[in-house]
C-alpha cells in the first residue's frame, strides 16, 4: 500500500476534503459510501462517482470508481483512465501506480514514462526513484533509465540529485548519479543525515 486512502467522514459525512488555495479550494463531499467534487462556491463540478478520493496533490488527485483508480484535475477531467490497482500522490510532477501487480511510474499529463515491471517503487526525490525488482533494489530516473546498475540490498536514499546512499553486499556507500563512487563501500550504516559509522567509530561525510 503506497498511502493511506480511506477518507473517514466527519461527523454526519458531510465535509470530507477541502484543498488549499493553489486548488481553488475544491473539494470532496460524501452521500452514502460516494464522493462528488465540489467548487470553492460549493457546486457540483461531479455527481456523486467516487468510492475513494484522495487530496489534492500539486492540482491532482486520485479517486477510485469501483475497483480501479485514476487520477483527475481540479475541474473533475480524468488524466488518466481507471486502470490502477494501487496509486500514490503525485511529487515533483510524478505518481507511482500499479497495474498486475507491478508496478510502473506516471506523470502529469497521464503518460507513463516508466514501464510496469518493478514489484516496488518509492516516491521521487531529485528526479530519481528507488524501484525494485526480483528482490533487487535500484536506482532510476523519471524517464525510467537506470542510473545504477548495483545491487542495493534496501532501497537506496538521496541526499540530493548527486548523492546516493545505500547497502550493497552489507555494506554502505555514496555515489553520485552516474554511478561514481564517491565514499567507498565499507560502512556499517550511513544515516539520513550524513553520519557514517564502522563499529563505534562515527564519521561526518559531509552530505548536505
Amino acid at each position: 500500500m503506497i498511502s493511506q486512502r480511506v477518507i473517514k467522514p466527519l461527523l454526519f459525512s458531510i465535509l470530507i476534503i477541502q484543498s488549499g488555495a493553489v486548488t481553488g479550494q475544491v473539494w470532496f463531499k460524501q452521500s452514502g459510501d460516494y464522493y462528488a467534487l465540489m467548487s470553492h462556491d460549493s457546486q457540483y463540478i461531479s455527481g456523486f462517482i467516487y468510492t475513494e478520493v484522495s487530496e489534492f496533490s500539486e492540482g491532482l488527485a486520485w479517486v477510485n470508481k469501483g475497483d480501479l483508480y485514476g487520477y483527475i484535475n481540479t475541474d473533475g477531467d480524468s488524466i488518466t483512465s481507471f486502470d490502477f490497482t494501487d496509486v500514490s500522490d503525485f511529487n515533483h510532477g510524478f505518481a507511482v501506480v500499479s497495474m498486475d501487480s507491478t508496478y510502473g511510474v506516471v506523470n502529469r499529463f497521464g503518460q507513463l514514462v516508466v514501464e510496469y515491471q518493478y514489484s516496488r517503487i518509492n516516491t521521487t526525490k531529485y528526479g530519481l526513484f528507488a524501484a525494485q525488482q526480483d528482490s533487487v533494489w535500484h536506482v532510476i530516473d523519471t524517464s525510467g533509465k537506470v542510473v545504477s546498475k548495483r545491487s542495493w540490498l534496501y532501497p537506496p536514499f538521496f541526499l540530493s540529485d548527486s548523492f546516493i546512499v545505500g547497502c550493497v553486499e552489507g555494506l554502505w556507500g555514496v555515489v553520485n548519479a552516474n554511478d561514481e563512487v564517491l565514499y567507498e563501500f565499507t560502512y556499517d550504516l550511513i544515516t539520513y543525515d550524513g553520519v557514517a559509522y564502522i563499529k563505534n567509530e562515527k564519521y561526518l561525510l559531509g552530505l548536505r
